[in-house]
């Protein structure tokens, strides 16, 4: 999926442009596998998307990927910028069907265990609260 271009020049199987919403949380529940291609994304909001769709995660060691990416847990992790690396992780998924599953199981029990939205603007408010009160 992508947002850049409109129509790209490049051989895909499947290519979906502008996806939001609905749309996107059906095609991350219909993808076993994602690969996290980019060397410097610090935006874990969607690898945890895609954990949370049941897909198992080949991905760079970057940015914030250690706070939720644990190597041969809840991720396959490959050595930044070593794209060797993540081709064999990735075929390590495509090849080995358990490995598959107990990675996006484990990854799906992971962010099940995280706070709701709601929990967390409740701390952000009440340590607001505290610091009001302290003045």
């Amino acid at each position: 999926f992508g947002t850049r271009q409109e129509k790209i020049d490049y051989s895909y199987d499947e290519y979906h442009y502008n996806s939001f919403n609905e749309d996107l949380a059906k095609l991350f529940a219909n993808g076993d596998i994602y690969i996290g291609s980019s060397l410097n994304d610090s935006r874990a909001l969607l690898h945890r998307w895609m954990m949370a769709s049941g897909c198992a995660m080949a991905i760079y060691d970057n940015v914030s990927s250690d706070e939720y990416a644990f190597d041969g847990v809840t991720a396959l992790v490959a050595k930044i910028n070593n794209v060797a690396d993540l081709s064999n992780k990735t075929e390590e998924l495509i090849v080995n069907p358990e490995l598959r599953k107990k990675i996006a199981g484990e990854a799906l029990d992971f962010v099940r265990q995280l706070p709701t939205w709601e929990e967390m603007t409740d701390k952000l408010e009440n340590i607001f609260k505290r610091e009001i009160n302290k003045q």
